[in-house]
């Protein structure tokens, strides 16, 4: 609570003092039965940041630079998307092996890049005891735009078995089966030219990793866990005023890296209020999900950027506001292929950073939000035959005011008020076009005169506590637009009848 103070006697001091020892040059006494005196009480200005403090963290309070103002809270999750796993694999193998079907699930591969692994080849001639040449080749696997070639020779010495071995790591080979599938073919040769035939051949891929992988993923839905979406304002809000906000928004935007025709799912969004429990939101943004932009294979490693939002046209959001909420929760699945045409590619940590936040622009209605500042003053208890408060407003603000004084004790004890408890002092909102922004700032001016049985019971007091209570026009019907830079300023000022 704001004090300011003001040594009330001092400046009456003074002014009795000029009022009683002037003089004319002839030095003739001039003699006056009472004397006027007239000095500021207290100088108030109150900011909407004011008006809106108790309810508002700082870090939710957004000011754009044409000064309108908004609440905005949001929430954020990450959604992966696991990379398919190769199984390890050993083939014997013939000159020509074919692999129709390669040991991984939930996606049919049609181009694939390597991150890591080993393919291994071993040959062995336990029969002839000449040296074989033998030159392997892998037409779907290339790397730095070379096809897979390896020659391995097997060299008698005189003994039996002869073998050959070779391990490649698979990190950076890029696989294309989308023509044909995956091919292992082998040449065995003779050092004169003819053909030789192998005992024994096999491949091992093992701890085979992708980097990204090209694909029909089919339709796949991946729950989204999401935390609770505090809405901190209604929750925390302490002095008593209500609030209903004209155009209260949902955005959802969504970082997207996965490479496949995807949307979210909305299965349920609920909602905790103070008013009413548990609501649930319903409309076309809930019926429609949100479908999302995609790269190609062409912008691998490329996020895409997808907005939505709910509003007052496709949903029951603002029910819900007036409600005063206090946190959402969301029930969504992710769905990769919604129409069934899966084709895509996902890359290693592939996935979606989704972001909603609730914008609540100060565009509504509001009563009874109370405002109140406290000063310190010091009356003289001698000799006054008559006061009155006058009191001077700017109102900048699109709210009607409503201003009591409470005089206070050094006890805190209200001796008394400036008018009677039922009474008010109104000062009328700035003048609002029908687009709810303020055109034109409202002055007011009040005196408000002061009994000798109201100034014995208030002499005494040491602190004046302004009350100022906001409403929209029309008792809160009518919609108004607040902003940063709009604020009320009050001049209060005290004129005595005393007598010397």
């Amino acid at each position: 609570m704001k004090k300011i103070k003001n040594n009330v006697f001092l400046m009456w001091m003074a002014g009795l003092l000029i009022g009683v020892s002037c003089t004319t040059p002839t030095d003739i006494q001039v003699e006056r039965e009472t004397v006027d005196l007239a000095f500021p009480v207290f100088t108030s200005e109150t900011s909407i940041s004011e008006l809106i403090d108790g309810g508002v963290d700082s870090t939710a309070l957004v000011v754009h630079s044409d000064h309108e103002m908004g609440l905005y809270y949001e929430t954020k999750t990450h959604v992966g998307v696991s990379m398919p796993e190769l199984e390890d694999m050993s083939l014997d193998l013939n000159p020509m092996t074919t692999i129709p079907n390669l040991p991984v699930s939930g996606v049919n591969i049609e181009k694939a890049k390597f991150d890591g692994g080993t393919m291994s080849f071993s040959f062995r001639n336990t029969q002839f005891d000449k040296n074989i040449k033998v030159v392997l080749r892998v037409n779907q696997l290339s790397k730095d735009g070379g096809i897979f070639s390896k020659t391995l020779d097997l060299d008698y010495t005189g003994s039996f078995p002869v073998t050959a071995d070779v391990a490649v790591p698979l990190e950076g080979y890029k696989m294309d089966i989308s023509q044909s599938p995956l091919q292992i073919e082998y040449q065995a040769s003779f050092n004169d030219g003819s053909t030789a035939s192998i005992d024994e051949a096999k491949m091992e891929m093992k701890e085979a990793e992708f980097g990204w992988v090209e694909g029909d993923w089919g339709v796949q839905s991946i729950p989204v866990e999401t935390p609770d979406h505090e809405i901190g304002f209604f929750d925390h809000y302490s002095n008593g005023g209500v609030v209903h906000f004209a155009n209260p928004k949902l955005n959802i935007i969504a970082q997207n890296s996965v490479g496949i025709p995807s949307k979210f799912v909305f299965n349920g969004i609920t909602v905790n209020t103070l008013g009413s429990g548990e609501i649930s939101v319903f409309g076309d943004f809930v019926d429609d999900g949100f479908s999302l932009a995609y790269p190609s294979i062409d912008q691998l490693g490329t996020y895409l950027t997808s907005v939505d939002e709910m509003n007052k046209t496709n949903s029951n959001i603002v029910e819900i506001f007036n409600a005063q909420p206090t946190d959402i929760n969301y029930d969504i699945d992710f769905l990769v292929s919604p129409g069934g045409n899966g084709t895509g590619f996902i890359a290693k940590d592939a996935g979606v950073d989704l972001t909603m936040g609730v914008e609540l622009p100060f565009e509504g209605t509001l009563s009874d939000f109370k405002v109140e500042k406290s000063f310190d003053v010091k009356f003289t208890n001698e000799y006054v035959q008559a006061a009155t408060m006058k009191l001077y407003a700017k109102n900048q603000i699109p709210l009607d005011a409503r201003i009591q004084m409470y005089f206070l004790d050094n006890a805190g004890i209200v001796l008394d008020s400036l008018v009677a408890s039922n009474g008010i002092l109104a000062v009328s909102s700035a003048i609002v076009a029908p687009s709810g922004d303020v055109i034109q700032a409202k002055k007011w001016d009040e005196e408000v005169s002061i009994d000798l049985d109201k100034w014995s019971r208030i002499k005494s007091a040491v602190e004046v506590k302004l009350v100022t209570s906001f409403t929209s026009s029309s008792a809160g019907q009518v919609p108004v637009k607040i902003k940063s830079n709009q604020r009320v300023e009050l001049n209060a000022g005290l004129k005595l009848v005393v007598q010397p």
